[in-house]
């Protein structure tokens, strides 16, 4: 068996023994990936998405009030605005598509769609804001305007009976 060297997607066979003037053979074959659920052709789900901002949000819902968890909630919130980040960019399920009717009105759909995830992030970089301040009240504030903006989200886009803890 030869040794090998991965590098990215190539991996680098060494062809012959230490000290040879061989040069390195690429084997251009990417590590077997699985394939894309069907919902997300090409690209993340809003479903995924949204189950990356539940987890942190259902944690952080907890512990928000603990200032010995100041670096654990940051690191809560970052993992919600990295959740908003993919959401925002991925476009809405059909299903939720469908309902819009025509062309014109999808495309107002997809855009509101896109408003309210970009309100969201700078919401949730206020949160992140108010808890390197350390100040209590706007900390309470914060998570108080996450939640709200979270509940019209969800009321204007009806999110599925089965949504995650936090996210109905």
């Amino acid at each position: 068996m030869l040794p090998f060297l991965k590098v990215g997607f190539a991996v680098l066979v060494f062809a012959g023994v230490s000290g040879s003037q061989q040069p390195l053979a690429p084997s251009m074959t990417p590590p077997p990936q699985s394939a894309p659920p069907a919902s997300r052709p090409g690209g993340p789900s809003v479903e995924g998405a949204m189950k990356i901002m539940d987890r942190a949000l259902e944690t952080l819902q907890w512990q928000i009030a603990d200032v010995s968890k100041r670096e654990d909630n940051l690191a809560l919130v970052n993992e919600m605005e990295r959740g908003c980040v993919i959401a925002k960019g991925a476009p809405l399920p059909p299903g939720v598509l469908d309902r819009a009717g025509g062309p014109e009105d999808r495309a107002k759909l997809q855009r509101a769609y896109y408003e309210g995830m970009f309100g969201m992030l700078k919401k949730l970089v206020a949160l992140e804001e108010a808890i390197q301040s350390g100040d209590g009240a706007v900390i309470k504030a914060s998570l108080q305007d996450v939640l709200t903006a979270r509940d019209e989200g969800h009321k204007r886009f009806e999110p599925p009976e089965d949504a995650p803890f936090g996210f109905r």
